[in-house]
């Protein structure tokens, strides 16, 4: 069972990442935190681990039902029902995977499946594979490689702050690795 969590958490990230903006694969990120959280609740229930939600969770709860209010407005430019899968993704993937950390799950398979996120997202961009424009159209000047820099910069960034946290836990070449994503970002975006 910590094994299959184990699995389940680093696909999630690598899906969360890398797979949630590209068309046809949004959903995949959710289906990964769905099948995380069934793996915690059984094993919790057959007390393979003992896990306990606290009071803290309260305040994303507030948070994601305010922004499901908000997808449904009608922005023209997305559809309702991908930005809601994307904030569902998010919001009980998180949990999950934190779940799954304290169930057991080793922090440094976490690392390597941000780092192979992180990876995957750059190979995407730079093959022309992401929903973004290709180098050389207007936008590249004001938003560099992508389409939007703040979406590719913000991600690497994240991922490679999770790698920091603790960096004698994920090791010297995930934290060199996470220090090549960002300076990626920071040149394609600017």
């Amino acid at each position: 069972w910590l094994r299959a969590a184990s699995l389940l958490a680093m696909a999630y990230l690598v899906a969360s990442q890398a797979l949630l903006d590209i068309q046809g694969w949004s959903s995949t990120a959710f289906g990964f935190a769905v099948l995380l959280a069934g793996v915690m609740v059984v094993g919790h229930h057959y007390a393979m681990w003992r896990l306990r939600l606290g009071k803290w969770l309260i305040i994303p709860a507030v948070f994601l039902s305010f922004c499901l209010l908000r997808c449904f407005s009608g922005v023209k430019d997305t559809f309702p029902l991908d930005v809601f899968i994307q904030l569902a993704s998010a919001f009980l993937g998180g949990i999950a995977v934190a779940l799954a950390l304290k169930a057991g799950v080793r922090f440094k398979e976490l690392v390597y499946a941000q780092v192979t996120s992180s990876l995957l997202q750059i190979v995407l961009i730079l093959s022309g594979v992401a929903p973004e424009p290709p180098p050389g159209e207007d936008s590249f000047r004001y938003a560099g490689i992508t389409g939007n820099a703040n979406v590719l910069a913000l991600q690497l960034t994240l991922g490679a702050c999770m790698i920091w946290v603790l960096p004698r836990k994920a090791g010297v070449l995930p934290c060199a690795l996470a220090f090549g994503a960002v300076a990626f970002a920071l040149a394609v975006t600017g």
